[in-house]
């Protein structure tokens, strides 16, 4: 597997099989790990793709980017089925929950959004949780003081951890 650009995340799938890549071409290369080649490519990002995460069953794919924007794709259908905005900064971080119904991002404005069915985190410093079927806000977290760089969630999908450029760590129950 050769890129030709700067390659800012890559992500397995929970079996092992495919390789996700975000860079600074604006696009996500998805590849296949045993025999070495790009299985298909996808654009639709406006910035560098910062942050890229596949949802445990390996169905769906999320994508951060410079843009400010998350992006939620179909693996088999190759196309964008969601796109969240509520960053204001360049997305640095996204995570599935382990049941694949939560989505967070983490992003420069020092916020983490969580989102339904996925999440995301941010530079405002603010965590933030969406129901993707309505665009509604269900919670917000506004502890940090600075950049959320760092997202993750219990193999239950009942606690979610974020860290940020402050030093600090957060855990918060939100189901």
């Amino acid at each position: 597997m050769v890129c030709f650009v700067q390659v800012n995340q890559c992500s397995f799938s929970s079996d092992g099989k495919l390789l996700l890549t975000g860079s600074d071409d604006f696009n996500v290369c998805v590849w296949d790990v045993e025999e070495e080649k790009l299985l298909f490519k996808v654009t639709g990002h406006t910035g560098p793709v910062k942050a890229c995460a596949f949802s445990v069953d390996s169905t769906l794919f999320a994508t951060g980017s410079y843009d400010c924007t998350v992006r939620v794709w179909n693996m088999k259908a190759e196309e964008c089925l969601h796109i969240l905005q509520g960053h204001s900064r360049s997305v640095e971080t996204v995570c599935f929950s382990r049941d694949s119904t939560l989505l967070v991002s983490g992003s420069w404005d020092h916020k983490a959004i969580l989102w339904n069915p996925k999440a995301s985190g941010s530079w405002d410093k603010t965590v933030r949780v969406w129901d993707s079927r309505n665009g509604r806000l269900i919670f917000l977290l506004t502890e940090h003081t600075g950049r959320v760089l760092a997202l993750s969630f219990s193999l239950d999908a009942i606690l979610l951890m974020t860290a940020a450029g402050d030093e600090t760590v957060n855990v918060k129950r939100f189901i």
